[in-house]
């Protein structure tokens, strides 16, 4: 005698929709800092966000001063080393890579000039 029971079944939730974040920020840099954080550089890199200059604008500054950063999402900043900016808001702050350390973060331009 043979019995065989075979039960197939399947289970579909609906996937939740996005819900959106209020984001403590009091300026626009605050703001795209929480981007950056909260989404791949890829996601947010070419995105206009106000206050924010695009990527055509990129360039070189070298560190003129040493700088500690000061939170997770910041750049430290070594004497000599040269920086490619990627963006920069209205208030001083840069979003850039250290071609010494490859690291990427924010950092305040008053810690760099021009190249």
């Amino acid at each position: 005698l043979s019995l065989s029971l075979s039960l197939s079944f399947s289970l579909s939730l609906p996937l939740p929709l996005p819900l959106p974040l209020a984001l403590p920020s009091k300026c626009s840099t605050d703001r795209e800092r929480w981007m950056t954080a909260l989404h791949n550089e890829s996601s947010v890199q070419g995105r206009a966000v106000e206050g924010i200059y695009e990527d055509a604008e990129i360039t070189h500054y070298e560190v003129v001063h040493d700088h500690i950063a000061q939170v997770t999402d910041e750049l430290t900043l070594t004497l000599g080393s040269t920086v490619v900016v990627r963006r920069k808001t209205h208030d001083g702050w840069c979003f850039g890579e250290d071609l010494l350390t490859g690291r990427v973060g924010w950092f305040q331009v008053v810690h760099c000039k021009h190249v």
